[in-house]
């Protein structure tokens, strides 16, 4: 992991430094000195020593069309024997595909960790709540007793340090093989070695295209701790990691962003790129998209390299949505039914919950305009892919928020359901 680390050091350390914030009162300390936090201003609120309006930070995207403030993350320190203190969170409003957003953090529920973001809980659902008429959000935070120090986030935080407690984790498995990509990504190459490639059918899977859907790079961390052999993610599977792994090859990318990932942005990158929104126009003969927009080009030159040596049989684009599961879909009309039966098997074996009114879409032909997202490698490449969202408010079907040991095990199902399905 050495590559990476010195990737990441050398595309962000300005960036970085200049990040460290920190605010004191008389009750609390905010910091977000750590990788991905982010908060605006804070300030007291006339008349309370405990309560805080604390701003959200709103990312722009190059045109400045576009405006997101779905992602925070900070320490808080009590001061003075201080055991509770609130905190309302404001400037929500967005624009999204250039048309303006109601504020889309009023179905999440934040997390705390109080060994530094190694374990997360969500707050009880009482304390936090919305304000329909002005906008914000108060959560009450209680410290526990004994407990100097609370980190607070949107949701569990997945950042170079998972990336690289996962690379060390599977480091000396025999069906793990990394490779550091150009824009600091880490891709993992997971399978049976010893079993002939042509045998087996081909899935590239990528998560954490936009930096604040963390919950994605779970999904895949869990799918790669379970295919390397590891214990404690699924371990009363229908399948064993052996036996899937000499049918298929996995090329997973945990984080396609991880300078995002880092800054605790939320969906653009370093120059305002949505990085999700720019496919069809990244030319990997153009050193103009290299530069601006290189998470996009080291992720597609991997997937046409990799397909110009036998043809991948799936890509699947994890993303994160603030309510609702769905998959969105784009290939010949023979995987059509394919794609269907992946959705049927994910909410039969897994508590993937997309409602009614919202089951997987299936791009019928490229015939039309060049879509911008992942899509564009199915037009330009015919290669087929699907965009599968999770959503991080409430899942009905397990009656209470996801967490990360739920991605991680969602990942494994991922994977098997791919294997069962896409059988060419």
């Amino acid at each position: 992991m050495k590559n990476f680390r010195i990737s990441i050091s050398a595309f962000a350390a300005v960036l970085l430094a200049v990040s460290a914030f920190a605010q004191e009162f008389s009750t609390v300390r905010f910091s977000k000195d750590f990788p991905g936090a982010n908060i605006g201003k804070i300030e007291a609120v006339a008349g309370s020593e405990t309560t805080f309006r604390a701003e959200m930070v709103a990312q722009h995207d190059e045109l400045d069309l576009n405006r997101q403030a779905t992602w925070f993350a900070f320490d808080l320190e009590p001061r003075g024997g201080t055991r509770e203190i609130h905190v309302v969170f404001w400037n929500f409003d967005g624009c999204y595909n250039g048309r303006p957003t109601r504020p889309s953090w009023k179905g999440a529920l934040p997390v705390f960790s109080t060994d530094e973001g190694r374990n997360w809980t969500h707050f009880p659902r009482e304390l936090c709540v919305w304000n329909e008429d002005d906008r914000t959000m108060t959560l009450t935070v209680r410290f526990p007793e004994g407990v100097n120090s609370l980190r607070v986030a949107y949701t569990a935080m997945y950042t170079n340090r998972e990336i690289c407690a996962l690379a060390d984790s599977v480091k000396d498995s025999p069906r793990v093989r990394q490779e550091t990509l150009g824009a600091g990504q880490t891709l993992f190459t997971v399978t049976d070695f010893t079993v002939p490639e042509a045998e087996k059918r081909r899935f590239f899977i990528m998560a954490r295209q936009h930096a604040w859907e963390a919950h994605t790079s779970w999904q895949t961390d869990g799918l790669i701790r379970w295919l390397a052999g590891q214990k404690g993610i699924f371990d009363d599977a229908p399948v064993t990691p052996e036996e899937l792994c000499r049918k298929c090859v996995f090329y997973i990318v945990p984080i396609v962003d991880p300078l995002g990932a880092e800054k605790g942005w939320v969906r653009f990158n370093f120059l305002g790129y949505d990085v999700n929104r720019r496919w069809n126009e990244v030319d990997l003969n153009s050193e103009e998209s290299r530069k601006t927009r290189p998470e996009c080009w080291f992720v597609k030159k991997k997937i046409l390299e990799l397909n110009a040596e036998k043809p991948l049989t799936l890509v699947v684009n994890l993303h994160g949505d603030t309510a609702t599961d769905y998959i969105d879909a784009c290939g010949p009309e023979a995987l059509h039914d394919a794609f269907r039966e992946f959705e049927n098997r994910m909410i039969e074996t897994n508590h993937y919950d997309p409602p009614a009114s919202r089951r997987v879409h299936i791009i019928l032909t490229p015939d039309g305009p060049e879509p911008p997202t992942t899509f564009a490698l199915w037009w330009d490449q015919r290669i087929p892919t699907i965009m599968m969202e999770e959503k991080v408010s409430e899942n009905h079907r397990l009656g209470r928020f996801r967490t990360a040991s739920d991605s991680q095990k969602r990942g494994v199902w991922l994977g098997i359901n791919l294997e069962k399905t896409f059988d060419q």
